[in-house]
């Protein structure tokens, strides 16, 4: 959803597919476009092994489905299944812990795209980033929690692998 709405905000013409109702949308579809479509893949039932993303992030690989997968095992081999999908891997996406050739992605860490200085402010996040265009300071983000900072930071780098501006991303945050 951070995704869409930043390509959304931005002028892309984006349809954004999401899981679950969007609070600033009331729905599960940001935008009517034609040009891109971002989806919220869910590996539940094995249905993202359908999608052929040029785009990706992998947040986590946990245990979690055992009912459909059986073992941690058959999860992990479906997300290397699903990470073989995105030929170029620079626009593969994926946390530090990952068992996966991407670019990582880290909060308070190292990485090729990293959130540090990391503060609350008027209930926002606001934190810099690092990106191998440079630094930026002061980014500003609503949504609470670790996870949600990692969220945003995966959407600025794909928005920006994207071509979207890094000014016109946190404008759009």
């Amino acid at each position: 959803s951070i995704l869409g709405h930043i390509l959304y905000e931005t002028g892309a013409d984006v349809t954004a597919f999401i899981g679950g109702i969007v609070e600033n949308y009331n729905s599960n579809l940001i935008g009517d476009g034609k040009t891109v479509t971002v989806v919220e893949a869910d590996e539940f039932d094995r249905s993202f092994l359908h999608l052929h993303p040029n785009i990706a992030c992998i947040t986590s690989m946990d245990a979690d489905h055992l009912d459909i997968y059986g073992t941690s095992d058959a999860i992990e081999a479906s997300f290397l299944e699903f990470a073989d999908k995105v030929k170029d891997k620079s626009k593969l996406f994926i946390t530090k812990d990952l068992p996966l050739l991407g670019v990582t992605v880290a909060v308070n860490e190292e990485a090729v795209y990293s959130a540090f200085n990391s503060r609350i402010e008027d209930g926002n996040y606001l934190f810099d980033i690092k990106t191998p265009g440079g630094v930026s300071f002061d980014f500003r983000f609503g949504l609470p929690g670790k996870h949600n900072l990692m969220n945003a930071l995966m959407a600025i780098a794909m928005a920006e692998i994207f071509g979207t501006p890094t000014e016109a991303i946190a404008l759009a945050l």
